[in-house]
């Protein structure tokens, strides 16, 4: 049920929304005025704003403000008798996603309160679940079941899935949900470095060891280490994970080796059965990771749920940009629910991020989604010739930022944005 704060100082019409907001299922709080608005946020959660502009103390852009200053995630609606476009263009501005002129139809009202609410996500210990499928929601009960043990879990999926997500929520609703949460891309870390990484160093250990490092098992001490990516661990590496998780005792290199508490959660994109046919992965460090599996869907079969990301992806990224959200033809919806998004839940959060940022407030339609399609495709190739321009100068950002014509900030972030990160990595161990 979405919880809903209503900020009205006319009680006849304060009176007639609540009773029909309530009579559509609503769970609604009421203020009189700002202030009384402002003591209900910093005492409640709630999952949409609507406010009167014109309030008895403040008015409602000062509400906006205030949840804005308190870095708030709620979409607020401002309802007026006295709408112009220049306090609309001002609300907006601000981030309030809906400015509805009096006197208010409900129908329309009910409508965009569903769109902005998205009844169907929930959250677990602050962590916003988006999807209600049977196959996600399957996948939901698995986490939450093996949640309460200390068991290691090991989560299997494409890229883009989800893993990371199902990580923060096994820990959080854990008994170590207190404790530190430490993730960790095992395909980002260069082969030399991954021992340090795990499990630290003193100062002098090796030609470069400036200082002590503290490794990523000790910093997850009674909590959860969650290793990414573990298919892409050397074996060298392997062997050595092997023996901490079977004994708890991790041995910093040139250090004196401590026992440690950590709940392991691994993921990987591989098939593990596949490697350890061809020798690139331990079977014994496998079954050692195995003993909860739990496969994430790809998004191809959890095809329900592409609308509600969708609108899901609209609501976020328009918050946090100021930006009126566009809609969706039913349509649109459709077509998005036939693509095969082969970067699973990431890609189609992204697409629809770059939607409606180029699209504020309008209705989207298929020939739209088409263009930013064929779009797509140039970015892959801007990809591939950032990729080969790396490589061309053997990591040197600089060379590669003249070439392309581009700030070298700006190709930094590209380098990020597109994964490239890891090449840059395997070019300086050349």
């Amino acid at each position: 049920m979405a919880k809903i704060l209503l900020v009205e100082d006319k009680d006849s019409l304060r009176k007639m929304l609540v009773t029909a907001l309530r009579k559509a299922g609503l769970d609604i709080s009421e203020a009189t005025n700002y202030s009384e608005a402002v003591t209900l946020l910093e005492n409640m959660e709630f999952d949409l704003i609507i406010t009167d502009l014109k309030l008895p103390d403040k008015n409602g852009i000062e509400v906006v403000k205030f949840v804005n200053r308190k870095s708030l995630d709620i979409p607020i609606f401002i309802i007026t008798a006295y709408g112009t476009t220049q306090t609309a263009i001002k609300a907006f501005k601000e981030g309030v996603v809906e400015f509805l002129e009096k006197p208010l139809d409900l129908k329309r009202l009910l409508q965009l309160i569903k769109e902005h609410t998205l009844l169907e996500i929930e959250k677990i210990e602050g962590i916003k679940i988006v999807g209600k499928s049977q196959n996600f929601r399957k996948v939901l009960r698995l986490a939450q079941k093996v949640a309460r043990t200390n068991s290691t879990v090991l989560l299997l999926g494409e890229s883009g899935t989800g893993k990371e997500l199902f990580a923060k929520i096994i820990h959080s609703l854990s008994q170590r949900k207190d404790k530190p949460f430490i993730p960790i891309n095992c395909s980002a870390i260069p082969k030399e470095l991954v021992e340090s990484e795990l499990f630290g160093h003193e100062k002098g250990a090796f030609t470069g060891a400036t200082s002590r490092r503290l490794g990523k098992f000790v910093q997850a001490d009674k909590g959860t280490l969650f290793l990414d990516e573990i298919g892409d661990l050397d074996l060298s590496a392997q062997t050595k994970l092997l023996r901490v998780i079977e004994d708890g005792i991790v041995e910093p290199i040139g250090g004196t080796p401590r026992k440690v508490d950590v709940r392991v959660i691994a993921a990987t994109n591989k098939d593990l059965d596949r490697s350890i046919s061809d020798g690139t992965f331990r079977k014994d460090l496998f079954f050692r990771l195995n003993v909860f599996p739990i496969r994430i869907p790809p998004l191809r079969e959890r095809k329900e749920d592409i609308p509600l990301l969708a609108k899901y992806a609209i609501i976020k990224v328009t918050k946090k940009n100021k930006l009126r959200p566009p809609t969706l033809t039913d349509e649109a919806i459709e077509w998005l629910k036939q693509k095969r998004w082969e970067g699973n839940v990431r890609e189609l959060l992204n697409f629809i991020e770059r939607i409606a940022i180029i699209n504020p407030g309008k209705a989207i339609k298929v020939k739209d989604l088409e263009k930013y399609t064929a779009n797509d495709l140039h970015l892959q190739d801007e990809r591939s010739l950032i990729k080969e321009l790396l490589i061309k100068y053997k990591g040197n950002r600089v060379e590669v930022a003249k070439e392309l014509g581009m700030s070298l900030r700006t190709l930094q972030r590209k380098i990020k944005n597109y994964g490239l990160k890891s090449v840059i990595y395997e070019l300086e161990d050349l």
